[in-house]
This record gives C-alpha cells, structure tokens and sequence, in this order.
C-alpha cells in the first residue's frame, strides 16, 4: 500500500549509502569515500561509492512501499518512457542510467559501475510488444539479461550481436533495449557495465543485516552493535543534507568520529571550579608545582597534603588556566558550602570507571585519526585491561605527535582506599616502570604513610624511598668508604673485586634452606662488623698442662 508522502523511499536511499559506509569499515572492502545525492552524478547520484583511487559504484535506487502487492521490475518500466503529473515525458529508466553513466565516463578517467538497486522482483512473465510496427513476443526481463549477457560479453560491436541473434523475438527485444539506451555507440560498454540489484530487502531486512555486520568487524554484542548504528543513523542529517557543505565525501575517518561520537558517559566530575578569590601565594605555588611537574624526569609525581589543605582547588587552578593536563580523573565531588550530607561516591573507585573516563577524554585529541591509529570509537568494545592499555598508548601517541610531555592527573586516591569496593582502581594503577618516555602521572591524596592500600610503590616513592636513600648515604659516609682495621682496604673497594668471581649458591646453602639459622654480628663503635670468629672456641675450656 503507497502513502503519499511517507520517508520510506528516503531512508531506503540512505541505508542503501550506509551499507556501503559499513563495508568501508572492513579495509578489504577497498571502499575510500561513500557520497550521498552527488552534484557531479546526474541520474546515478542516489549514492556514490568510491573504491580505490580509479573506480565509482553509482547506485540509483528504486524503492517501493511495503511487501503486499509490490509490484515487479518488468521490461516495460525499464525502456519505456513516463508521463509526469504535468504532462511532460520522463526518458525511460534505462536511458537515464545511460545517460548519467557515459557523462561521467567523458568527465572523469575512472572506471564507473551504474547499479539500479531496487526491492522489486524482476519481472517473470511474457508479455506481448510492439517495436517499429512489429509485433513480438518479449521474454521476462530476468530471463533476458541472462541471454543478452552472454551476447554482450563476447561481443564488442553491436553489429556481432544482431549476427549472433538467431531467435527473431530476441533480436527485436534487443533492438528495442538498444533504441531505448538512445546512442548506439556507448550500448555494448554501458550493458557491460551496468549492474542491476533487484529483490533486495527492506527495510528492517537492511538495518538487521548492517547489524550483523557491525557485530562482526567489531566482536561486539547487539546493544552495542545498536549503539554504534543509532551513532551512524545520527549522521545522516548531515552527510545527506546541505549541511554538510563542501564536505561531500564520507571517508573512513570521517565514520570512526561518527561512531565515536561521546555517548561513552563518563562517571565522574572532572572540571571542577577553583574557589574565588584565589590568592596570589597561591598562584605563585601553582607555578612552582607547573615546574616541577614539567621539568622533573619523574613518571610519576606524588601530591599530598592534609585533609582540606586545597589539593583539588589548586589543581582545578592550574587546569582551568594553564591547561596542563590531557586528562584529569576525580574520585570523589569534593566538599561544597552547598552540600548538605556528604557523598562517598564509591563507585568512582571501580578500574572501569578510571580508564573509561580517561580514555574518553584522550580520544578527543585524535579526531580525524581513529581508524589511522586504530583507536576503539566505543568504550563498550573495551575490557578493563584494553582501557587500561589503550590510555598509556594514547598518551604516548600524543607525546610522538606533539612533542609535550602528556600529563594525566588522578585525584583522590585516599578516597579509594577508603572505599568498601573489594576491587579498587589502586591495583590497575601504572608503576613508574610501566610509563613510556613523554607520560607523567600526577597522583594526589592524603598523606601515605596513612593507607596500607597504597600500591607499594607508590609508598616506596614517599617514605621508604626516602629512608633507603638515607641509609645508602649513611653507608657512603661510614662502614663502607672507612679503611678496615685489619685487611686496610676499604669493604666498598673489595667487594667491587669480589663480585667478578661471584657463583651462584648452592641450594643446600640458600637462605630458603636455612630460614631458621641466624648468624648474629655487633656493629662496633667505628660502624664495622667483624664477620671472623675463633677457630676453636672450645680450646679456651682446655685444661692447662702441667
């Protein structure tokens, strides 16, 4: 049943484009650009598929309302001229496929494929015909592309076609199609090239398809195959309507950055205000702490203070004007006048949400780029771990591109530590030995020596790195740069010989093996520990001769 007015046709025409954009996901496709109604295409410009450097698909599509009572694609509606509603004549369908196909031929030096794409049957029925006053029996139209097919493909003049001939209502059917096409000269070439589509599906048949095919090229689930379709269908609005501008041509970036489109939600609040008034001792510490951030070597830069002390303030300060950080992660909403109970927002802590937020906020940078550098366009295609991985990757892509250190700040991470989550992001966090060159990590919270959930390094680098570095030096200093007393050298200096003709321990003498055994020394007053005992103690139990 037809509906005066009704968008099928349109969103036929469209999702017709969009299957190709979909194709153009899979590089094998070979498919470089997807135009909607092209300005240069006159009567195959529904949809422009380019594929290489040297070759368009020009789909003209011809769509019909609904399955009940559609009617087919006969030989009649392909060569005969229509009547429009005001009474002027409509060159036949195949003329117009012709027609459009030879001005691009002569315009562009590529090689160029006419589709009629059509949800109507072919037709299947004989019918009687009447061409230069002779009347004819006309085979169905699919019966008789498959015999002039053969004709045309081993033949390259019309003349070896009419000879090849023998059924006399053939040969006046072929007379009429090429009477129809209008220049005899471009008949065998345009027959040759010329594809025709018929019984293709509808509507939901098309869209079910393309969801299939989104689930494939990106192992993902139905919803998410969803998801990623609605982002495309978005799109729409623009690349088929003036909109668009001088962007007429839909290439692969083009589709990555419209399936990355932020629906990926992040979980948290990361562009926090500043108090104001902010004080100029304030502002003149932010600087110092821009320095040190910049221009230390560190990979990982460690911020503390006390409860209330100002950390987030004073990195929303620097955020907001400086623009220091590629990425910024909150744990928590910090404390307000115009809160009236306080929030633990526990879920901050999950590993997802860390790397989801992260991870969007570093996509942004790469607009125009995703498929070059294989960027996911959806954090739902992503397990924890590839987030993970993928934020360390992105930041290092970004140092390449840009030559700035990249510096992504997590806040809060004392927040974490006190939250009931069995599993927290401080597990997921990288060590100092995981960050390539160019990438620092500023990590705030209280003070550590406060949380036993602190990863370890992280520990190591606040207290327990600063004691070792204190005992080495003391050891500089004392024990180990001091002569010995007895050999005259100093231990440093022998133990330095020593380790060349080092051998790997015997188990039976590992320290595994002898766990219970403790051999106790005294450090003397000038810091030396003498590891040699009598040969013979007993000898002092001796009794005396005489």
């Amino acid at each position: 049943m037809k509906t005066p007015g009704i968008g099928d046709p349109y969103w036929y025409e469209w999702y017709v484009g969009l299957e190709r954009i979909i194709e153009m996901i899979n590089t094998d496709s070979n498919i470089t650009y997807v135009m909607f109604q092209s300005e240069v295409h006159n009567t195959i410009d529904d949809v422009v598929v380019g594929v290489g450097n040297q070759e368009e698909v020009c789909f003209q599509v011809k769509h019909e309302v609904g399955n009940v009572g559609k009617g087919n694609l006969t030989f009649s509606k392909l060569i005969d001229p229509t009547t429009r509603e005001n009474g002027s004549t409509k060159v036949s369908l195949i003329r117009a496929l012709a027609s459009g196909w030879n001005e691009v031929i002569e315009n562009e030096s590529k090689v160029i494929t006419p589709v009629l794409y059509t949800n109507r049957n072919l037709g299947v029925n004989r019918t009687t015909r009447t061409f230069n006053g002779e009347e004819y029996k006309a085979i169905p139209l699919e019966e008789f592309i498959q015999q002039i097919k053969s004709y045309v493909d081993q033949s390259n003049y019309i003349e070896e076609i009419d000879r090849l001939i023998e059924d006399k209502d053939l040969r006046i059917q072929w007379n009429e199609i090429k009477a129809s096409i209008g220049e005899d000269s471009i008949v065998i070439d345009f027959l040759k090239s010329v594809v025709i589509r018929s019984n293709e599906g509808s509507l939901e048949e098309l869209e079910d398809s393309m969801l299939r095919t989104l689930q494939n090229t990106f192992k993902c689930n139905l919803p998410v195959a969803k998801g990623l379709f609605d982002k495309l269908c978005s799109n729409l609005r623009i690349w088929t309507t003036t909109r668009r501008k001088d962007k007429v041509k839909v290439t692969i970036e083009d589709v990555y950055d419209a399936l990355a489109v932020n629906y990926d939600k992040e979980h948290g609040e990361h562009e926090l205000p500043y108090p104001v008034p902010f004080f100029k001792s304030r502002q003149e510490f932010a600087n110092t702490v821009i320095g040190n951030i910049k221009d230390k070597g560190q990979k990982v830069l460690w911020i503390s203070g006390e409860p209330g002390s100002g950390k987030t303030s004073l990195l929303s300060y620097i955020q907001l004007n400086h623009k220091l950080f590629k990425a910024r992660y909150h744990t928590f909403k910090p404390i307000s006048p115009e809160q009236r109970f306080y929030d633990v927002d526990s879920g901050l802590s999950k590993p997802e949400f860390l790397w989801n937020d992260l991870l969007i906020q570093l996509r942004k940078y790469f607009k125009g780029e995703l498929k070059k550098y294989n960027i996911p366009v959806t954090n739902s295609l992503c397990s924890v771990e590839q987030m993970r991985n993928e934020v360390i990757r992105l930041a290092q892509l970004l140092f390449n591109k840009t030559g700035e250190k990249v510096i992504i700040c997590i806040d809060g991470i004392d927040h974490v530590a006190r939250a009931n989550n069995e599993i927290t992001f401080l597990h997921s966090l990288l060590s100092p030995n995981e960050i390539p060159e160019g990438v620092v990590f500023v990590i705030v919270g209280q003070p550590a020596q406060l949380y036993y959930r602190f990863p370890i390094w992280l520990k190591n680098g606040t207290e327990l790195e600063s004691w070792n570095e204190k005992c080495l030096a003391w050891l500089e200093r004392t024990g180990n740069q001091n002569v010995h007393n007895t050999t005259k050298k100093r231990p440093a200096e022998v133990h330095a010989l020593e380790k060349q003709h080092s051998r790997p321990v015997s188990s039976l003498l590992s320290i595994e093996s002898n766990l219970n055994n403790r051999i106790t020394r005294t450090v003397h007053k000038d810091n030396v520990i003498k590891y040699i005992k009598p040969i013979f103690p007993a000898a002092r139990n001796l009794p005396a001769k005489g």
